[in-house]
């Protein structure tokens, strides 16, 4: 299981969202498997996918739908140096 200990999204030179701690209501910039970025509203803490992965609840730009949001392809958000 994941530690308790995340990095703070105003950490530097962070190539993705591993292990950082994103607040609810907060936007992020996502790349999809196909390459294209969407914005994700993030709507819950940290939490473990079925699939093993960790990552966050979020509403996603591009057809508005909520899904699981992977946090090594969360890329860019506000804070992000």
């Amino acid at each position: 299981m994941k530690g308790l200990v995340t990095k703070s999204r105003f950490t530097p030179g962070l190539p993705n969202g591993k292990d950082v701690h994103f607040q609810i209501g907060e936007t992020v910039q996502y790349r999809l498997l196909s390459g294209k970025m969407v914005d994700v509203k993030i709507s819950t803490v940290l939490m473990q996918h079925a699939n093993g992965a960790y990552g966050y609840e979020g509403v996603f730009s591009d057809d508005r739908m909520t899904g699981f949001a992977d946090e090594l392809r969360i890329v860019n958000w506000k804070g992000k140096i």
